[in-house]
């Protein structure tokens, strides 16, 4: 069977899901499940991620998915799972078949004390965000990232409170020349409700990553910071403190890092929201510490009732100190949504990335232009 036509048998199933749509929202003793379709259809100029002899490619991809969520008087919960399969059309060695599985739940064991849990699963061939992107991308190719999360609150009194958490961030990928990494982490956190707008914080983590083949990078990571609320549409964030490194060589740092967040409410129609980021990290695939600013902005407009846009853009730039190459990425994203009734939507897309680098092999431009029509059942 050829791609072609398997996009078109794609499409008459998906149309038939459309064309019989019924309400499949149900609520099972306070259990609420939701369906999930999408049908995608985009091109994207640049399918693996190189400098030079380009490939593009019209892709097809077909979602369907599932959520469900239950609240009750002392926990609740959320999980979400999609598969979706995406077809190229003159490349169809690049089919595959990508899953997503988000779990969140929350449970107040006590009146002061609770406890939360999250986990986030990705199989794909592509990275979900510029962030995810900068400074891993080598390349087409397949892996799994799995990162979960445990934390424990304890409300000292009506301003304290205590965390203590774990964390487990595993990335397994199909090409020999793409290291693995498992990194687990524990740590605790303090906070103090100083105003009534305003929560001080303080923080000790410590990580150790343990890279396959290759050796290991552990931190000691302490910090310290505030979030303001300036007026009731502005928030700003603050964090900032020292990271004890022992790095792949074995060789001891401290190095600063800080963040700085903004959030701007600017009127019921718009959002602003404003981060920036100062550290020292290995990344998910090298185990070479990487000293890196990212800067990111996002705006999200209401056009009108049904209409409604939002503006992302992303600046990244590092160095990896014992390969002493510095990288730097630039991403823009443009998402218009349009709610053709309820539950049924359709988004038009434009994603730009590029990268430069010292390293000619990490380097590629990239544009995608996507149309998506989505469900929810």
């Amino acid at each position: 069977m050829t791609a072609r036509i398997k996009h078109l048998l794609f499409f008459i199933l998906f149309l038939g899901l459309f064309s019989c749509r019924v309400s499949l929202g149900a609520d099972f003793k306070g259990v609420k499940v939701n369906l999930i379709g999408a049908l995608a259809q985009k091109f994207d100029d640049n399918i693996t991620f190189v400098k030079s002899n380009e490939v593009s490619d019209w892709i097809s991809e077909f979602s369907a998915g599932i959520n469900s969520s239950y609240s009750g008087q002392n926990f609740n919960w959320n999980i979400s799972a999609t598969v979706t399969e995406h077809l190229f059309a003159d490349n169809n060695s690049f089919n595959n078949l990508s899953q997503d599985v988000d779990v969140t739940y929350h449970s107040q064991l006590s009146q002061s004390l609770g406890l939360d849990f999250t986990d986030r699963l990705i199989h794909a061939e592509e990275p979900r965000s510029f962030s995810d992107a900068f400074a891993t991308v080598i390349g087409r190719y397949s892996y799994y990232w799995n990162r979960s999360k445990l934390a424990f609150t304890k409300q000292l009194n009506e301003m304290m409170a205590w965390e203590v958490h774990y964390a487990n961030d595993l990335y397994d990928s199909s090409s020999k020349n793409v290291i693995d990494s498992l990194q687990n982490l524990g740590g605790t956190q303090f906070s103090y409700q100083y105003k009534e707008n305003t929560k001080l914080n303080a923080g000790y983590e410590y990580s150790r990553r343990d890279f396959t083949p290759g050796s290991s990078v552990a931190v000691n990571h302490t910090s310290v910071g505030f979030v303001h609320e300036l007026n009731p549409q502005v928030t700003l964030e603050l964090n900032t403190g020292a990271d004890f490194i022992k790095d792949s060589a074995a060789q001891n740092r401290i190095e600063p890092h800080a963040l700085i967040k903004l959030t701007d409410q600017l009127n019921t129609l718009t959002k602003a929201h404003v981060s920036i980021i100062k550290r020292h990290t290995s990344n998910l695939n090298d185990s070479d510490l990487f000293d890196e600013w990212e800067a990111e902005m996002n705006l999200a407009h209401i056009l009108s009732k049904q209409l409604s846009v939002v503006l992302s853009n992303f600046y990244g730039s590092g160095q990896r100190l014992a390969a002493n190459t510095t990288e730097h990425f630039l991403g823009a994203s443009l998402t218009t949504t349009y709610e053709i009734k309820k539950d049924i939507t359709l988004d038009l897309n434009y994603t730009y990335s590029h990268v430069t680098s010292d390293d000619p092999a990490r380097e590629y431009l990239k544009n995608v232009v996507m149309l998506k029509l989505s469900s929810k059942f």
